[in-house]
């Protein structure tokens, strides 16, 4: 069995009543863990992007992939995981300005 890490994906879906849910239970449905889960819109009213982050081993992960491209919402799949990601200095702006409104800031490096 491989290592259980930290996985992202994004998808780009159907903005209609009723995705989120089919989505989460998707997750919940097959006992799998949904460590976070955010919904935005995009330029396209049409279109929402949901960002997923979980925790499993590449079998479990590739499985999820592949169960959600299956879904007639889902339009796109994209594997983050392994994808660098580099934070600019209007991160450390925003960093600071949300400690001085008092905000407890948790960062999380692997």
């Amino acid at each position: 069995m491989s290592e259980m890490k930290k996985r992202w994906i994004a998808l780009y879906v159907e903005n209609d009543v009723g995705v989120l849910a089919k989505v989460s239970g998707l997750f919940s449905g097959k006992s799998y863990n949904l460590d976070s889960l955010t919904v935005g819109t995009t330029e396209d009213p049409t279109v929402s992007r949901m960002t997923i982050a979980t925790v499993s081993d590449d079998e479990t992960f590739e499985q999820i992939k592949k169960q959600l491209n299956r879904m007639v919402e889902v339009i796109k799949v994209i594997d983050f995981t392994d994808i660098f990601v580099r934070m600019n200095r209007g991160y450390d702006d925003l960093v600071g300005k949300l400690k001085r409104l008092g905000a407890d800031i948790v960062r999380v490096d692997e």
